[in-house]
């Protein structure tokens, strides 16, 4: 007999979500990602996660808040929401604003944690959402959101259910909630079709904005996706300028995120992780953050005053002890 052919993007909405594996704390771990969407039913044109993974499906608000709790209990000082599209959390509820709903839930929970957020896609990010967000002691002021282009052809191309006007918007009403925002994102360059001009369109928006830091990637074609049809497939020279031009770019927004807290506190969670000798944490608003080993810091949420600009982040000196 046959074996029988299973088509996972035939999932169905109705499937529950299947919690997970509960661990004990890690040996020297002070994150942990806890998963709270898997799938995805928006269909990118460049992006095989659809056919593969199945529809979008969330965890129900209180099993995560459940599964949270459980790691907080543990021991873990920062949980790291994940899913294969966060952004979609929710959608499978027909619940609006699900993904502000469960961050108001997470934000209840009592003890001396920070809940971050993973990749989270521009249709999410809410006037609502960043009201939370920026109100909370909890939840850290980072965001990677993908935007994978900023020219509205491109997107169109794309599929993406945004425009750059969105984009704007969303981080003009970040900054009027608070300044401290670290903003991250994904940009695909060289999708089938995207000329010189749109390609500056995109490089000049991220130039001009308060984006922190760029993950930035040449458009690789993946069979049995739409965008394997598109027109225009871009020579991959050309790719890899455009890539070397992003990189550079990604160098100098990550050089003025670092040089607007020269001379600030901020609060940094460190962790088991040193860099030519100085131990090595993030900010809330995910800085990197190196300063002196002491004993005891690893673990906990300190004050430090930003001195100067390193390699890869800032240092800075033990300025007010906070435990937690």
């Amino acid at each position: 007999s046959k074996t029988p052919v299973i088509e996972v993007g035939g999932v169905s909405q109705s499937v529950k979500w299947t919690d997970q594996v509960r661990l004990d704390r890690l040996l020297g771990r002070t994150r942990s990602f806890l998963k709270v969407q898997d799938g995805c039913s928006q269909f990118c044109t460049y992006c095989i996660v659809p056919k593969l993974r199945g529809r979008g499906r969330s965890q129900p608000i209180a099993e995560a808040v459940d599964h949270a709790s459980y790691l907080i209990d543990k021991g873990f000082k920062e949980i790291v929401l994940t899913g294969c599209a966060l952004g979609t959390y929710g959608f499978d509820f027909e619940m609006s604003d699900s993904l502000t709903r469960l961050l108001l839930a997470l934000d209840k929970i009592p003890g001396s944690h920070r809940i971050r957020l993973g990749s989270v896609e521009p249709w999410a990010v809410t006037a609502d959402f960043l009201r939370v967000i920026a109100d909370s002691e909890r939840i850290c002021p980072h965001l990677h959101i993908p935007l994978q282009s900023c020219d509205d052809s491109v997107l169109r191309r794309m599929n993406r259910r945004y425009r750059v006007a969105d984009i704007r918007g969303i981080l003009d009403s970040a900054f009027r909630l608070r300044e401290d925002w670290g903003f991250g994102s994904d940009i695909i360059v060289g999708f089938p079709g995207e000329t010189d001009e749109q390609f500056e369109n995109t490089r000049a928006f991220l130039y001009d904005s308060r984006i922190s830091y760029l993950h930035v990637f040449p458009f690789s074609s993946r069979p049995g996706t739409a965008a394997t049809k598109l027109p225009g497939f871009i020579e991959s020279g050309l790719k890899h300028n455009r890539v070397k031009q992003l990189a550079a770019l990604d160098t100098e927004l990550r050089k003025r995120f670092c040089e607007r807290h020269l001379g600030k506190s901020c609060r940094v969670l460190f962790e088991n992780r040193y860099v030519d000798g100085l131990l090595a944490g993030h900010a809330d608003n995910y800085l990197d953050v190196y300063i002196a080993p002491s004993p005891g810091l690893i673990g906990k949420h300190v004050e430090v005053k930003i001195e100067k600009l390193s390699t890869d982040g800032v240092e800075g000196a033990l300025h007010e002890r906070e435990e937690s």
